[in-house]
């Protein structure tokens, strides 16, 4: 998961790293009524093709924002730099109903 958020004693959590596109997506985990313990989880949003590895969410007012298309797989994780700057696309966010 990338980051989990506590929100109405319901933990929200990010999946983006699975080679089973199937696997990732927005998860809400229902906890107990002391906050202690996962009941159960629920897939929110599948992320389809258009999502181009999703990070980087906040919930603030029962919404969910998150960046749609981080692009992080054109990004030198050692030199910090960009690979290929003609592949840039502007930002898309995603904001979404917490449920």
């Amino acid at each position: 998961m990338d980051g989990l958020k506590f929100y109405e004693n319901n933990l929200y959590g990010i999946v983006n790293g699975w080679g089973d596109t199937t696997q990732n997506g927005l998860f809400k985990l229902i906890l107990n009524s002391t906050g202690t313990e996962i009941l159960k989880s629920k897939k929110l949003m599948e992320f389809t093709e258009r999502f181009r590895i999703p990070t980087t969410f906040d919930i603030c007012n029962g919404y969910i924002y998150f960046i749609m298309n981080t692009q992080i797989d054109n990004l030198n994780g050692s030199t910090n730099k960009i690979l290929d700057l003609n592949k840039l696309e502007p930002y898309r966010m995603m904001k979404i109903k917490a449920e």
